[in-house]
């Protein structure tokens, strides 16, 4: 790859949500947000390599060929916190088991890039992205952190929470996060890990904001998948709710469909309570 930034070729984003310009880097093999493009030369991190063997502060999470970690590098406003997740090749035993559940890998970077532009250009609060490469069947993604910033299962859990003075904003929370999944769901994409561990709350922002992460199995389904894929997020996020009361979770429910609920949504409700305990069941069993 060329250590050269420039040329770059820019591929401008029209945005619902917040726009975004791609630079091209090393004939397309990296790919920056524009509006990163000056601070990533200033690093010296134009090419695939560069960013690869950037020593980390800290490994987040390593699962198999999968390392994620923790940056701290300097900025003109001081220092500055990014993520970059490291990807190898895809094994055999990750294209089988795609192939079991009857959908498409979703490995290596870029997916998880592309799903995250797009959530900016539909307005469903993420990661900012900086960067994205592929290379010789490895590829990388570096994104911003999330500062002061909560994850919501660990606030539902916390006794904080439980705190009549905080009623009213759990009800924010959830009318947020509702909007949030059915804005993702009618754009034609779904999670396949919508817990609340990857959801993520700004305290400080009003009113209240919320951030979906981890995008890496985010894809697209057809109107002829949608109900499946759709319940099977929605399922996930009844499982990890354990903490919310059962009228919060229906207020969710209401929410997410933008209608009373009816008879007909008992079926509904039904494989959901299903389905959440089959994946406790799961989670149990393998010590996830």
């Amino acid at each position: 790859m060329s250590t050269s930034c420039s040329p770059s070729q820019t591929l401008p984003t029209s945005s619902a949500g917040q726009t975004l310009a791609i630079d091209a880097w090393g004939a397309g093999r990296l790919l920056v947000n524009a509006t990163e493009a000056a601070w990533l030369t200033e690093q010296g991190l134009t090419t695939i390599d560069a960013v690869f063997h950037l020593k980390a502060d800290d490994v987040y999470r390593q699962v198999g060929e999968r390392v994620t970690s923790r940056h701290e590098l300097p900025s003109a406003s001081g220092p500055r916190v990014v993520y970059i997740k490291r990807h190898g090749a895809i094994t055999w035993k990750e294209r089988l088991k795609a192939y079991s559940r009857l959908s498409w890998p979703a490995w290596g970077a870029r997916p998880e890039w592309e799903a995250i532009v797009a959530f900016h250009r539909l307005g469903v609060p993420t990661m900012t992205p900086i960067l994205c490469g592929e290379q010789a069947g490895r590829s990388i993604l570096m994104t911003a952190s999330l500062e002061d910033c909560t994850r919501l299962d660990h606030w539902f859990a916390s006794a904080e929470s439980r705190d009549v003075s905080q009623r009213s904003v759990r009800q924010q929370i959830l009318l947020s996060l509702a909007d949030m999944v059915r804005r993702m769901h009618t754009a034609g994409y779904h999670h396949q890990d919508l817990y609340l561990c990857h959801v993520l709350w700004a305290k400080a922002e009003h009113p209240v904001r919320l951030y979906l992460i981890d995008l890496g199995r985010v894809q697209r389904h057809s109107a002829w998948t949608a109900r499946r894929w759709r319940a099977k997020d929605l399922a996930q996020l009844l499982y990890s709710a354990k903490d919310c009361t059962r009228a919060e979770q229906l207020r969710f429910l209401r929410t997410y469909l933008q209608r009373p609920l009816r008879k007909s949504d008992r079926r509904l409700i039904r494989w959901l309570m299903w389905k959440a305990q089959r994946i406790g069941r799961h989670t149990r069993r393998h010590g996830l």
